[in-house]
Parts: C-alpha cells; sequence; structure tokens
C-alpha cells in the first residue's frame, strides 16, 4: 500500500484503482479475497481509507456483467438468470455417463466449438447440470459430441427426452447474469455494499462493451443498476464502450 500510494503520488494520480482481481475471488457474490485482506471488508476498508487520506479517490474495478466460474451461482447448482442464447430439444434419453448428446434439431445457432477467451462458450446447461461438449453435430445424428459431464463442479445426471438443452453464454471467460432477470439488481446491490462500505469514489464497469444485446439498451441498463444500488450521485462510474 506505501508503494503504491508513493508511486501514485509521484505521477500525480489522482485516483487509485483496485483491480478484481486483488479485492474478489469472483464475480457474482463478490467474496473479498482474503490473500490479500486477511480480514475481509474489513481489511479492504483500512486499505481505501489509507488512499483516501492521502488524497486519492478509491475505484473498484470488476467485470460488471459477469458471472465468475468459480462463483456460487454457477456451481453446484447453476443460477436459471444467467444470459441464454440458444435452445434446443433432448432428443433421446442419456446417463450421467454419456458424452454423446442428441438433439432434436440440429444446434446451428451454438458456438460449434469452444471459442476460448474472446469467444463464446461451449457449455450446455440440462436441467440442473452443465455439460461441456467438444463440438456441434450438424448432420444426422445431430447434437453435441465429445461432452464433458458434470462440468465446473455441478452433478452429471439422467435426463429424459423432450428436456430443453440451453447454451450459457460467456464474454471474457466469464458467464452472463440477465439483465432482464432480478440478478442484475441482486449482483448490483452486492457491489454497492461493499463499495459504499469502503467509501469507494469510483467503479470500473471493465468488459461492458460486450452484452447480451443491443449495446445502446444494456449498456445504460447495467449502469443503471449499480447507480440505482449505491444510493449516492458522488461516484465516477466508468464502462466500457
Amino acid at each position: 500500500t506505501d508503494l503504491v500510494i508513493d508511486f501514485a503520488t509521484k505521477c500525480g494520480f489522482s485516483t487509485i484503482m483496485i483491480g478484481s482481481g486483488t479485492w474478489t475471488d469472483s464475480e457474482g457474490h463478490f467474496p473479498i479475497n482474503t490473500r490479500f485482506f486477511p480480514r475481509g471488508i474489513e481489511d479492504l476498508k483500512v486499505t481505501a481509507d489509507r488512499f483516501k487520506q492521502a488524497g486519492f479517490r478509491v475505484g473498484l474495478h470488476f467485470l460488471a456483467a459477469a458471472v465468475h466460474p468459480n462463483d456460487a451461482y454457477i456451481s453446484p447448482v447453476p443460477d436459471r438468470r444467467l444470459v441464454q442464447d440458444g435452445e434446443v430439444t433432448l432428443a433421446a434419453d442419456v446417463d450421467e455417463a454419456a458424452t454423446t448428446i442428441l438433439s432434436t434439431t440440429a444446434p446451428e445457432t451454438f458456438p460449434a466449438t469452444e471459442g476460448g477467451y474472446e469467444g463464446n462458450s461451449a457449455v450446455i446447461r440440462i436441467g440442473d447440470e452443465l455439460i461441456r461438449y467438444g463440438s456441434t453435430s450438424l448432420e444426422d445424428p445431430v447434437g453435441f459430441v465429445r461432452c464433458e459431464r458434470g462440468y465446473l463442479k455441478t452433478k452429471a445426471s439422467a435426463h429424459k427426452a423432450g428436456e430443453p438443452i440451453v447454451h450459457i453464454m460467456r464474454s471474457y471467460g466469464l458467464f452472463l447474469h440477465d439483465m432482464d432477470t432480478s440478478l442484475t439488481p441482486e449482483l448490483a446491490k452486492t457491489v454497492a455494499d461493499i463499495a459504499n462500505t469502503v467509501g469507494a469514489g469510483m467503479l470500473y464497469f471493465d468488459g461492458s462493451e460486450r452484452l447480451q444485446g443491443p449495446h445502446w439498451h444494456y449498456n445504460a441498463k447495467l449502469h443503471k443498476a449499480f447507480y440505482d444500488a449505491l444510493g449516492r450521485n458522488d461516484v465516477l462510474l466508468q464502462g466500457s464502450s
């Protein structure tokens, strides 16, 4: 902390922003990272107070639209309020060990393979199970092949024909909370409570240029949710755009 204050002073900066990899263990429930702040939010507040006493605005960086794969919104039971951007129907019963999952129609809108950090996910949900597929099959028999069952510590289970298979959208390696559901204000309140407790004067909404739908709508909706949760208008809200 002393080194940061010294560096920021010499550079003439006005704000010190704490990265999400430092202050929280996962976007979603936003537990404080006790590796760096052993007493949790109490230590985060001590650090923020030291920055403010030295004359700096304190910022918190985070992936604002995201839910981290390690978060409790993902496992052991994935929240149904994550962004889903594709759906087909399970064509035949599968047990918990099946690695080929057939659908009644070709999953043409699903990513063909895992897209990595810059791309979309090869992750589907059936019931309460997440499954990562190796690739889609668009010719008979259509569906998903080379499937990893019980992905991200969800429970591999048997599923009946007729169940929906939904694609779980991902951005920059993280899943997204659906801003048309109650999950967004829920997350916003969690962050606002932390920001207000430590007296943060800035929130950096990283990743908010890549959302679930039309940018003009969802970018504004995302930031408005956090603004409302903060309950004050003296915070700088910076959004990627």
